[in-house]
């Protein structure tokens, strides 16, 4: 597990370097967490994760795409 953290932050500081602004690495590498999170524990140690954590998880990387998305100008 010390070694994906330790990748993660690697990557994570390097699509900060190469992004215009924090937010799109930001909800990359946040959204991966939790998806690779469940996989992980489910694979390896055989972790029941259910549909609850799916939607949950799947909600929060939709709330953050929101986020990350650009607002538009709105003319009046």
């Amino acid at each position: 597990m010390v070694m994906v953290n330790t990748w993660s932050c690697r990557y994570y500081l390097r699509s900060l370097d190469a992004a215009s602004n924090s937010v799109a690495p930001t909800v990359i590498s946040t959204a991966s967490n939790y998806v690779l999170s469940g996989v992980i524990g489910t694979v390896m140690f055989d972790e029941a994760v259910g549909a609850r954590w799916w939607a949950g998880a799947a909600l929060i990387t939709a709330g953050l795409t929101l986020l990350a998305k650009p607002e538009k100008d709105h003319e009046d």
